[in-house]
């Protein structure tokens, strides 16, 4: 089959998937409302399979840049803004030329099709199955020879060391939240990084990396909830991670608030060094 060819057959299977198809292959609610024979099961899970695959090697064993992958949903909107505000000092991470911010990494997204597929879509369990079948999978392709590494980013706290634990178990080396190494050379091209803890704190979370100043700020009097939300729910004068990333960070952040984000570039670009140095 010759790459044209394969191409235009993913992408069908692509339209097939995004329109009929949940993760396990079955269909989507809404989808079409009949019962499918025996046969269109077998065969249309089959495709689904094979795209997930696709979707699997493409991204993390063929990916033109290292890709991160990271434990909260709003971790992308902190990580973008503060690169850009340590540019100058991390120039394998971002770059501008003509105006145009241009990232050294891929940050995946947690929602939209490849999330979907995969099971990226946010979660400790989702990541910790990731982890622990990352070996298996890799071992289905003949041509595994990735140019660069996947990096999962969490945070220091009790929430995530299933995590942790699944990293430490499926590599030769240990990672905890204590350690003072942040990240770790898990298996392939796989590593998880951590968050540094600030001094004197014994769990941290990506948030309090920030000034107390900006997590002071009120929201039409309200004030910030690092608790999860799932166990915690929001009060009536508390608001969350999301707007805290959205209407305080992406809008009210300056530069000076993301020095703290040094300690995280330098793990990302640790494991980067690490990977390329084998």
């Amino acid at each position: 089959m010759s790459p044209v060819y394969f191409v235009r057959y993913i992408e069908s299977l692509r339209r097939l998937t995004s329109r009929n198809l949940k993760p396990d292959g079955g269909y989507r609610a809404g989808g079409k409302a009949r019962i499918r024979t025996a046969s269109e099961s077998v065969k249309q899970s089959a495709l689904h399979n094979l795209y997930r695959d696709f979707l699997f090697f493409r991204l993390f064993g063929a990916s033109e840049k290292p890709v991160v992958l990271t434990e909260g949903k709003t971790d992308i909107i902190y990580l973008k803004l503060a690169l850009k505000a340590l540019k100058s000092k991390y120039p394998d991470l971002i770059q501008e030329e003509d105006g145009e911010t241009r990232f050294g990494v891929h940050f995946q997204k947690h929602s939209g099709q490849v999330a979907d597929i995969l099971n990226l879509d946010g979660g400790v369990s989702k990541f910790v199955e990731f982890i622990n079948t990352y070996k298996q999978k890799v071992a289905a392709y003949r041509a595994w020879s990735p140019s660069q590494p996947v990096i999962i980013l969490t945070d220091s706290d009790d929430a995530v060391k299933p995590i942790l634990t699944a990293a430490s178990g499926q590599s030769a080396g240990e990672i905890l939240i204590s350690s003072t190494h942040n990240f770790l050379h898990v298996a392939h091209n796989l590593y998880v990084a951590k968050i540094p803890l600030p001094e004197g704190q014994t769990q941290a979370c990506i948030e309090e990396l920030f000034s107390h100043s900006l997590r002071s700020t009120k929201l039409d009097g309200r004030s910030l909830s690092l608790k999860d939300t799932k166990k915690h729910p929001l009060k009536a004068d508390e608001y969350g991670k999301v707007e805290f990333a959205q209407r305080v960070v992406a809008k009210m952040a300056k530069a000076g608030d993301f020095d703290n984000f040094e300690v995280v570039a330098d793990s990302l670009r640790g494991a980067l060094q690490h990977f390329h140095s084998k």
